[in-house]
């Protein structure tokens, strides 16, 4: 990894496609690793996050590729956000905050806890309420993007 990376980077270039694939096994790696940190899922996410910029300015946003990196970014974006659900969840069990509520078969975590359920845009990275995004993009279950993005994209593709 340490000489590797490095080594495409130099002879190839940073936009190649094999030195991107090459970050996106990387990330992948990280990702599916059965003693996966949360300093690894953040490593995964900064590279994915760069991996998707790239491949959209150089292959477009539309390109299988790009579909595919912006997958696995979601992907990642996932595992980190259900480790920080976690964290937050062993936080509100604690002694100092109390018991933490039963959980009742019918009702999904974030009523359970009062919390209002958010989504990750994948162009973004925010973590947005579900009024931001257009019913089908709430509803996706690879890429996501909210309202502002959506506009952006079409802005981008007319102008």
């Amino acid at each position: 990894r340490d000489q590797l990376l490095p080594a495409a980077r130099q002879s190839l270039g940073a936009d190649h496609n094999l030195t991107l694939r090459l970050n996106q096994r990387l990330s992948w790696a990280l990702l599916a690793s059965p003693v996966c940190t949360r300093e690894d899922l953040l490593e995964a996410e900064t590279i994915m996050q760069d991996v998707v910029q790239r491949r959209r300015r150089v292959f477009g946003p539309a390109h299988p590729d790009t579909l595919t990196d912006e997958r696995v970014r979601a992907d990642v974006r996932t595992k980190l956000a259900a480790r920080v659900d976690a964290q937050a969840h062993r936080r509100k069990a604690s002694p100092q905050t109390g018991p933490r509520p039963h959980a009742s078969a019918a009702s999904p975590s974030h009523e359970r806890f009062n919390v209002t359920p958010k989504k990750c845009c994948n162009d973004c990275g925010e973590w947005l309420e579900q009024d931001k995004y257009s019913k089908k993009q709430w509803k996706a279950r690879s890429v996501r993007r909210c309202l502002e993005c959506v506009a952006a994209l079409a802005a981008e593709a007319t102008g």
